[in-house]
């Protein structure tokens, strides 16, 4: 978009432009101009153009390459024939030095001093040939274009066409040229037609999720009638859903209104809407250009907050005293989620193991510390620098040969700097454990908190760019014994190149290339359902994943001042996606949002006039391209061809995402007759040239997680929760590489340090960092940091847990919570219940139930008849049956009894907050 300021010479857009000059600013993209009639008027930037001069016309000349009239190439063809013939007569006798002239330099020939005689010059490859303009053509065109040049303006200045476009009439235009430049005149005319009819094309769609207001009917007709149940939705509840329902226990369901007056309660599977309601119409026409009404500027600030990086400046000397082992310290900052409650929960399932081995007389596993646990990612990422795979390997007794200086200080005959094979065997058993989630009903409960504080992580510590990208993920994953591996869930994507595993759809920062927000693919069915695919009844699968996408990674990087007020502010952000992604819902949910939205079209053409695009560039050259705009709607479809036999490029955009005015051109490389490599600059959008420069930011980043760093080749594994560990291992890396090489200067070395000598940094690091022991229990059995000083923040709309992010200086803590759980603690202990139980004459047992927790040791199905003393916890609970069940009960397993003192915990934490 034009750039324009009080004093811009400027005229007005359409057939007939009026010369006026900015003489204020009114607001932002609006402007007070004064024509040469002396009136003044209000105008916006897409109202107004930089006026046209002699250059840029004589620029728009050269830019079309006419094809040369058969009479001068024939007659050029005669004059080369009479000087090469004129040449062979004059040639010199031997002995003679021959002179070569400025008119036989031009010809097909040259002399040859030594042998003082004619030797052929190979012909000149087309590529090199010089393209020729037949100034005499185009001169009426040039007129047409400058007609309304200021007279005043270089009246004394005699301008020469010719030299302007730097024309040489005995250029050799050959025939693949002709036809390119007959294809783009006639590709400029059709273009120029499009415009100036401002034909419409008219597209509509009946939308086929459901919302309040819709009017709808069932789907299943009615017994007595034969017809079905109509009526319109009143309201969306979260209430109880049938048996056979993916995943959970409640669901969103819709409150209708029936015609009948009666209100019943429907799941959207149940539902349709009827037809002909709620059609959208949209409306597109073609335009020259489109300019957004709002400029969107990056953050002055970007980047990892909170973090010291000078700690990477200068000579790093590992075994300094006061080495502060950076490596080590970055990996933690980005981990995913807080490591001691990683640690503390892991040894709540140690402790139940333990209890189970009291009455089989075998030894107890230690408790791990976080040192140890440290130490156990290290091991895993080991396998990345060492490029050897395995427990087994990497702990043989017999030294390794590695090409990487560090690696054999760290493999010392069966010990890896401070932990032991079978030591490490037990962490890799009890790593899963430490990322459960509290919903045991959830499938995918074994990774919850691993997905939740990688998000959260990122939400919190990482201020990214305001243009985003989303992409696709996979953990790669091949079941040998079952067809999911114990997944929940497998995907197979062919054109991936790792097909098989786990997918996740993410978010990255195209500038850091840190990636921000990860969703676990759940299947089909799961991701249809309003539990785990939340929008997706509304506004369809695709469409509803980039609207929790935007709600999540929207003005990331909260922990500094600045992205808060832009939160608070709603300033807009741009999300890039591919095709699985771009959509017209997906682009109106993001722009409802305050945001805006830029992908290309290929399956979801719902409203998008793809066919009509296709249809009238199907004989249109490389570099055209088409804009239609939707006013309306505030929209804008683009069509784009980069090669004459390319398929056809369609991108919707929303209206501030981008100007499409001339952008960076596509480079097109491709070699001559002669087999030379030949590059040709292919014009493209702004729009679109933004859009690929960051397209394969999250290939990049797949790229050194999978084959540069190749975790998941070095870990074969059959447990399906440890390779997904693994993988947010790999990815966790990836970001701390990737942000060292952001943050550094070109001075310090680390923007050209490959991943693998990163890591084998990373892993010397957490193998030699002084972890201290006495984290051990305090820390860990609260679940609090405990650092001089700590930051708590609900760092996330969407997830109530709350988060704790470690800084250097001031203590920002506003409550005791170790007196807290102390509290809870011994508040909330089991007794042997008083109830007696009920049903029959004279019964006087204990009432025994099922335990009301479930964690990982739970008895279940086994009755206990222990429950919690604590009052409130005794007071009658409402049951799904509508009943009331008085009392919490609660196996004698610990892990149970621990984990309703800390949800106890927590929601008092949260509501003290």
């Amino acid at each position: 978009m034009a750039a324009f300021k009080v004093g811009s010479k400027v005229e007005t857009r359409g057939k007939n432009p009026r010369k006026c000059t900015i003489v204020d600013a009114i607001a932002k993209a609006e402007w007070l101009v004064e024509f040469e009639d002396g009136t003044t008027e209000n105008k916006t930037s897409n109202q107004l153009q930089n006026r046209k001069t002699l250059a840029e016309a004589a620029k728009k000349v050269a830019a079309i390459i006419l094809t040369p009239s058969k009479k001068k190439r024939k007659s050029r063809q005669r004059k080369d024939d009479d000087v090469s013939s004129k040449s062979d007569e004059d040639s010199p006798s031997d002995g003679d030095t021959p002179v070569q002239s400025k008119d036989d330099r031009s010809t097909s020939s040259s002399y040859n001093s030594e042998e003082s005689e004619l030797t052929p010059r190979p012909p000149t490859p087309p590529s090199a040939e010089r393209e020729e303009v037949v100034v005499e053509d185009v001169v009426e065109e040039v007129e047409d274009d400058i007609n309304d040049e200021d007279p005043d303006e270089g009246e004394n200045e005699d301008v020469n066409l010719a030299e302007t476009m730097h024309i040489d009439e005995a250029a050799v235009v050959d025939e693949d040229t002709e036809r390119r430049n007959a294809r783009k005149r006639k590709y400029l005319q059709e273009k120029i037609k499009l415009i100036e009819e401002a034909e419409e094309i008219v597209k509509r769609i009946q939308p086929k999720g459901l919302e309040v207001g819709a009017l709808v009917e069932t789907r299943k007709k009615d017994a007595d009638t034969n017809e079905p149940e109509r009526g319109m939705i009143v309201e969306k509840v979260w209430a109880e859903k049938g048996a056979g329902a993916a995943g959970g226990k409640k669901q969103y369901m819709w409150k209708v209104r029936l015609n009948s007056g009666e209100e019943k309660i429907f799941t959207s599977h149940q539902l349709k809407r009827q037809d002909g309601e709620g059609i959208r119409k949209y409306v597109w026409q073609v335009v020259e250009t489109h300019y957004p009404d709002e400029n969107n500027f990056d953050y002055d600030e970007i980047g990892v907050v909170g973090f010291d990086f000078s700690m990477f400046e200068g000579n790093i000397d590992c075994e300094a005293p006061d080495y502060k082992y950076p490596f080590a310290q970055l990996f933690q900052y980005l981990f995913p989620g807080d490591p001691r409650e990683v640690v503390r929960r892991m040894n709540i399932a140690v402790r139940v193991e333990n209890a189970k081995k009291v009455s089989n007389n075998k030894k107890n596993t230690k408790e791990f510390s976080l040192g140890e646990v440290m130490r156990g990612f290290g091991v895993i990422l080991l396998a990345g620098p060492a490029e050897i795979g395995g427990a087994e390997k990497l702990f043989n007794k017999e030294k390794k040969k590695s090409p990487h200086a560090n690696l054999p200080k760290m493999i010392v005959r069966g010990k890896i700097e401070g932990i032991s094979h079978p030591r490490f065997e037990e962490f890799k058993r009890y790593l899963p454990s430490g990322f459960e989630g509290d919903d045991k009903t959830d499938p995918w409960y074994r990774i919850n908190r691993l997905i939740e504080g990688f998000n959260s992580n990122r939400k919190f510590k990482v201020a990214a760019s305001r243009k985003k990208v989303m992409d696709e993920l996979m953990s790669a994953y091949r079941p040998r014994t079952s067809v999911t591996g114990g997944l929940p869930n497998i995907s197979y994507i062919q054109r991936k190149p790792e097909p098989l595993g786990s997918e996740f759809k993410v978010v990255v920062c195209p500038i850091t290339k840190i990636m921000l927000f990860v969703e676990i693919q759940r299947g089909k069915d799961a991701m249809n359902s309003d539990e785990y695919g939340k929008y997706s009844s509304e506004i369809g699968v695709t469409a509803a994943f980039v609207k929790r996408a935007v709600e999540q990674v929207a003005h990331c990087g909260t922990k500094h001042p600045a992205r808060r007020e832009s939160a608070e502010d709603n300033e807009r952000e741009v999300f890039h996606g591919d095709s699985w992604f771009a959509s017209i819902n997906a682009a109106q949910s993001c722009q409802d949002m305050g945001h805006d939205f830029v992908g290309p079209v290929k399956t979801n053409t719902a409203g998008f006039p793809k066919e009509e695009i296709e249809a009238i560039m199907k004989d249109w050259p490389s570099g055209s391209s088409i804009v239609l705009e939707d006013k309306e709607n505030k929209l804008v479809a683009i069509g784009y061809k980069y090669s004459l036999r390319s398929k056809i490029l369609s991108f919707i955009s929303t209206w501030n995402a981008g100007s499409t005015g001339e952008g960076k051109p596509y480079i097109a490389r491709f070699p001559d007759k002669h087999g030379n490599m030949c590059e040709r600059e292919v014009d493209r959008p702004e729009l679109i040239s933004d859009y690929f420069d960051d397209s394969d930011v999250v290939d990049s980043h797949n790229k050194s997680r999978q084959f540069d760093l190749a975790l998941e080749k070095g870990w074969r594994t059959t447990d399906c929760w440890f390779r997904l560990i693994t993988t947010f291992t790999g990815i966790t890396a990836t970001d701390s590489w990737n942000a060292t090489r952001f943050h550094c200067t070109k001075e310090s070395g680390f923007q050209d340090m490959s991943i693998k000598r990163f890591t084998e940094c990373l892993v010397y690091d957490l193998l030699n960092k002084p972890w201290e022991d006495s984290e051990r229990r305090d820390a860990i059995v609260l679940g609090v940091p405990v650092e001089d000083s700590v930051e708590c923040s609900l760092v996330s709309p969407t997830h109530s847990e709350i988060s704790w992010g470690s800084t250097n200086s001031t203590v920002v803590s506003r409550f005791d919570d170790s007196a807290l759980y102390k509290q809870i603690k011994s508040s909330h202990k089991l007794v042997q219940t008083e109830r007696k139980m009920s049903g029959g004459s004279g019964r006087s047992d204990r009432t025994r139930r099922t335990c009301s927790i479930g964690a990982t040791g739970c008895t279940k199905p086994k009755k206990t008849s222990l429950e919690c003393m604590h009052p409130d916890c005794m007071k009658g609970v409402k049951k799904r049956n509508s009943n009331y069940s008085e009392g919490i009960f609660i196996c004698k397993n610990p892990g149970c009894l621990e984990q309703h003192q800390l949800q106890v915990f927590t929601d008092a934490r949260r509501a003290r907050h």
